[in-house]
């Protein structure tokens, strides 16, 4: 019976692999995701990228899964939504780490031979173990597609067009207003006359998206109906078609539960669909980072990091600089949007952003009149009362599309922007 062990730590993989062996089970090594489906219970890494895809398919299963890590209030808080079959397994002192894992290994169902490995004896998956080289590593799960490198090389040859963009928004804080910013930039590109582009806006928070509530939209077919569906090419029926703009919108899945089907190789699929079939892919994202994020971020050609002007987000954003790094995302295609900016800062904001690596696209101006306008199901940038947040999601626009094809309003008027209201 096996163990399926997915660390990239040699000396905690050597502790795990050990002690699994003496309790009679067979240690699986090698970090492959299909292992899965022939283990009895998993030890994943908090620094296994995918590590949460990991942790889902195995409660799916009906696993126990116990994640190694330095414990901390996000991932405690992901292992207790997870259920009673995950836990935590503590990598701060390897005598308790192991002691951890001893137990761990109690708690599943004993093997069903009636010996237990004695402790002298190494099997040769243990003797494997010793030499640094056998570190597992991501499989191909976790490899760039052929769709993505031959659009990279498409790109590196023509260059980043009008068309042809993948734009995602992420902040490592919640209520920064990302998912309006979204939906703004997503109906600003959709009304254009000038452009005449077809744009889709994904709901990419599997977990509590709020892309549809936001817009009054109705509920109905979503992102895990198209997945479960393995891709049906027919999106006609799984996407909400917004009637003043012809904005496309492919909802989140309303139940949470079934955030734990979208993972890496998903998302890299449904990219490489609808990169193709739209001019525009606006893709809205959730703070807690998964190995769907990745995925995502590989395939955007711009990376639109919002924060607002507080001290604790923009430390969070001056963090994600190593995180980009460890995602090998390049730092030039991510830019940074200030949201929610008030006339009279309370800290010097462009001080503070002089300290980051990422240029900076634009500053959206608070207004009150939004949270006004959303309430009643409305696009605030569309709405007439908010055109100072309308002009900066404009400017935001046109430099995305490296042009000033879309015009600043003026004294606004939708008449003389649009052919559609």
């Amino acid at each position: 019976m096996f163990i399926s062990i997915f660390e990239p730590d040699a000396a905690r993989l050597r502790v795990i692999a050990e002690e699994t062996a003496r309790a009679g089970f067979e240690p699986d090594v090698g970090g492959d995701p299909e292992g899965v489906n022939r283990a009895v219970a998993v030890f994943v890494s908090g620094e296994w990228p995918g590590w949460e895809d990991v942790l889902n398919t195995s409660v799916r299963f009906g696993l126990p899964c116990y994640v190694v890590a330095r414990p901390n209030l996000s991932l405690l808080q992901t292992v207790k939504a997870a259920g009673q079959s995950a836990g935590v397994i503590s990598v701060f002192n390897e005598a308790a780490m192991r002691a951890q894992v001893v137990k761990a290994l109690e708690r599943i169902a004993p093997p069903q031979r009636a010996f237990v490995r004695p402790r002298g004896i190494r099997p040769a998956v243990l003797q494997q173990t010793d030499s640094v080289q056998i570190q597992a590593k991501p499989k191909e799960a976790f490899q760039i597609s052929p769709d993505l490198l031959a659009r990279r090389m498409k790109k590196q040859r023509e260059g980043i067009g009008i068309r042809d963009q993948v734009i995602s928004l992420y902040s490592p804080k919640g209520g920064v207003g990302k998912s309006t910013c979204a939906i703004n930039l997503a109906y600003t590109l959709a009304v254009s006359q000038t452009l005449k582009a077809r744009v889709i806006l994904v709901d990419l928070d599997t977990s509590f998206g709020n892309v549809a509530s936001i817009m009054g939209l109705p509920q109905r077919a979503n992102l895990i109906n198209w997945i479960r569906g393995d891709f049906k090419e027919n999106l006609e029926e799984l996407v909400y078609v917004e009637p003043h703009s012809g904005l496309h919108i492919l909802m989140s899945p309303p139940d949470p539960v079934d955030a734990g089907d979208v993972n890496y190789r998903m998302v890299d699929k449904m990219l490489s669909i609808l990169s193709k079939r739209y001019d525009f892919v606006i893709v809205d994202t959730n703070p807690a980072l998964r190995a769907m994020h990745k995925a995502v971020f590989e395939w955007s050609d711009t990376v639109l990091l919002v924060a607002t002007a507080q001290k604790p987000t923009l430390r969070d954003v001056k963090n994600m600089e190593q995180v980009f790094r460890k995602m090998q995302i390049p730092l030039e295609k991510v830019k940074l949007v200030m949201n929610m900016v008030p006339k009279k800062a309370t800290m010097r904001v462009r001080d503070a952003l002089e300290e980051m690596e990422f240029a900076v696209l634009g500053f959206i101006p608070e207004d009150p009149g939004v949270r006004m306008v959303e309430n009643q199901n409305g696009i605030a940038c569309m709405s007439g009362s908010c055109k100072q947040f309308a002009a900066a999601h404009y400017e935001i626009c046109n430099k995305l599309l490296g042009t000033k094809i879309l015009e600043k309003p003026g004294r606004f008027s939708l008449g003389s922007l649009f052919g559609r209201s």
